[in-house]
């Protein structure tokens, strides 16, 4: 069943000091949406209300008009996953292992994993193109290759909704497409509600199906790369002067920085 996402009217704050002001955005199936903002901007944090790791208030955060405060964590589980900005992980397991976690909320008790759960580990594996690290310790492989493997542990999750927090940071610009090219084919193909957060403005416009600018705390505006990715509104967000031109190849928008104002 498909999954959408809505966030009415959220406001959140660390300590006194509020992050989010009166946020509202929908996230549909089948969509890649992006959010995009300078660093400070509240990207993580709303990321992380939809997540549930931080409490957002009630009435703010839905799942298919369900209120996700009223939701347990293993009922958060079974509908959306989650990869972080940087995972750390201090035991020796395999590859394998730690993709076969992502199965976790949907194997009862104390019971062992089953072929249904070794193929879809499998399938996360190839998919996330980590299959042949699959026998290597966790701690042999490099920065890249461990956020391909957490990003095969979301996939693993089968869940309907998957949010990820700057999933390309730390790969080179091959791994970079790559995973941005299964994250939007998985999500037209099988119509997950797919939300990243993103820096990369050139790879937000060429994936993304909707992007949200976002700046102190608020979205300046929302809508198709071609209507949010604009100077004046980059300019805006960003304090940049930068030239936006149309790619050639792909026809999305194309942002040359020129200079910081």
């Amino acid at each position: 069943m498909e999954r959408s996402v809505k966030v009415e009217d959220l406001s959140f704050s660390y300590g006194n000091r509020e992050v989010l002001k009166n946020i509202c955005a929908s996230f549909k199936p089948g969509m890649v949406c992006g959010l995009l903002g300078p660093n400070g901007s509240g990207k993580t944090t709303l990321l992380k209300n939809i997540a549930s790791i931080l409490k957002p208030e009630k009435n703010a955060v839905y799942i298919n008009c369900r209120d996700i405060t009223k939701m347990t964590p293993p009922e958060i589980a079974k509908e959306m996953a989650l990869v972080p900005q940087s995972t750390n992980i201090d035991f020796d397991f395999t590859v394998e292992d730690i993709v076969m976690m992502g199965r976790t909320p949907h194997i009862k008790g104390f019971s062992n994993e089953t072929n249904e759960d070794r193929e879809i580990v499998q399938w996360a594996l190839e998919t996330a193109r980590v299959n042949h690290l699959k026998g290597r310790s966790i701690k042999s492989i490099s920065g890249g290759e461990l956020q391909r493997v957490v990003i095969a542990r979301a996939l693993a999750q089968k869940t309907r909704i998957i949010l990820l927090d700057e999933p390309v940071s730390q790969l080179d610009i091959h791994h970079q497409l790559s995973i941005m090219e299964t994250i939007t084919r998985l999500s037209h193909e099988q119509k997950l509600t797919i939300v990243t957060v993103l820096h990369d403005l050139n790879l937000a416009a060429e994936y993304c199906d909707i992007i949200y600018l976002l700046k102190d705390g608020c979205i300046v505006c929302g809508g198709p790369p071609k209507e949010v990715l604009t100077y004046d509104k980059i300019e805006n967000v960003y304090d940049i002067v930068c030239l936006v031109y149309e790619n050639p190849v792909s026809k999305k928008p194309h942002i040359i920085p020129v200079s910081s104002k």
